[in-house]
């Protein structure tokens, strides 16, 4: 069994990779002629939806299984995503202030507004934008999407937190 490495947004929309597979080397002294020639290129398609720890098998006896590649914005908890925001932002520069609300581009490439918070409190419980999170997948059809979870810390100045 091979790994598959997918990103989050791999993971969101589908993806297709191109392997080239052939038999073990016998050898290693150069290079089987015969064995350049039993190689043959494979593709391997993951739906929109699939998640880590599917096993995806691609010919005969090849099997890959997908592990998620960590994503520097978004944690992933089944469907659901999360996302956390220290305040001030240090990348402030991806947010777009509107009135009161926050733009920024979610994992589907969409952009995505969201309230602010009106206190701390509120800040630190999080929001829930629903239908923002990841896609759910039933026999390989997309059936819904989980939801994104924003939530907002301050830095402690006094312990370092």
């Amino acid at each position: 069994m091979f790994p598959l490495s997918l990103t989050l947004e791999e993971l969101y929309h589908g993806a297709s990779h191109r392997y080239r597979i052939g038999p073990p080397p016998t050898s290693t002294r150069g290079s089987d002629p015969a064995a350049a020639k039993a190689t043959k290129t494979i593709i391997i398609k993951t739906p929109p939806g699939t998640r880590p720890g599917m096993i995806v098998r691609a010919a005969p006896g090849v099997a890959f299984e997908v592990h998620e590649v960590v994503h520097p914005h978004f944690r992933r908890m089944d469907a659901d995503l999360w996302m956390c925001i220290e305040l001030p932002w240090p990348g402030a520069d991806r947010f777009e202030m509107q009135e009161g609300m926050v733009k920024f581009g979610g994992i589907g490439g969409e952009e995505v507004l969201v309230d602010m918070p009106a206190s701390l409190v509120a800040a630190s419980e999080g929001t829930r934008v629903k239908g923002k999170g990841m896609p759910i997948a039933r026999g390989g059809v997309v059936v819904g999407y989980g939801d994104l979870f924003i939530r907002c810390v301050v830095p402690c100045r006094v312990c370092g937190a």
